[in-house]
């Protein structure tokens, strides 16, 4: 029975992040806050967030790349604030 709640709830949680995927890409950050804000325990969240980086949905060094020409591209930010946005979206600065 507990095995099966657990099941249970990593595959809401997974359901929960590919509905927040969908919408857009997400940091590791970012999506750890989305899923405990939706009352997902932190063992279950954890666990989906690294499933979520196994499978290549959740990488923040492809997300800091896609942000950045976008942003580059559409709001001419220079580079300084285009680090400041990422830190804000709990991307490491050494990516």
């Amino acid at each position: 029975m507990v095995t099966d709640l657990r099941t249970y709830r990593l595959r809401h949680a997974m359901e929960r992040a590919g509905r927040l995927l969908a919408i857009r890409a997400r940091t590791r950050v970012e999506m750890v806050e989305r899923l405990a804000d939706a009352g997902f325990d932190a063992e279950v969240v954890a666990r989906t967030v690294d499933r979520l980086e196994e499978l290549g949905l959740v990488d923040d060094a492809a997300f800091a790349r896609a942000w950045i020409e976008e942003r580059a591209r559409t709001k001419h930010r220079p580079p300084a604030v285009l680090l400041e946005e990422l830190a804000a979206k709990g991307v490491d600065p050494e990516i």
